[in-house]
């Protein structure tokens, strides 16, 4: 079997979630019981690093009849670098025959809004820079919402 290919993009600073179909030929649910699973993003093919790995061995990829489906959590992507990189999934069968499922492009867009959630929120806030420093007119009063 030819690894299908399909490119993936991963919102840094939000949650990913994606499934995989795992289907027959003829388009029926395949059973995967019993298989593992894993998944890289390398910075491209060969490149002795990840940025990213996950695994039916560390709760990354959840197999089911017919799809695999891949979590990665707020706190994780957040911490991603912004850019083009490349992933496979390979399973691998209770008889141990190794095959790779899916190929491609994985790209990882750039957050903008940094905002905590879990911090209370004072309210309107002045518009500021980089550096937490509010944005101001010629006559020094700030902008706010």
């Amino acid at each position: 079997m030819t690894a299908q290919r399909r490119d993936l993009t991963i919102e840094q600073g939000g949650d990913f979630l994606h499934e995989f179909p795992v289907t027959a030929a003829d388009g029926t649910p395949f059973d995967i019981s019993g298989y593992q699973a894993a998944l890289q993003v390398r910075p491209f093919v060969g490149a002795p690093y990840t940025l990213l790995t996950l695994s039916t061995a560390n709760g990354g990829l959840v197999l089911g009849t017919g799809w695999v489906q891949a979590a990665v959590p707020e706190a994780v992507t957040a911490n991603l670098l912004p850019g083009a990189y490349v992933y496979d999934l390979k399973m691998l069968s209770p008889t141990g025959f190794a095959s790779r499922w899916y190929q491609g492009a994985c790209f990882v867009s750039p957050e903008v809004t940094t905002f905590d959630f879990a911090a209370p929120s004072p309210g309107l806030a002045p518009y500021t820079d980089a550096a937490g420093d509010p944005y101001t007119d010629a006559a020094g009063t700030p902008y706010t919402p």
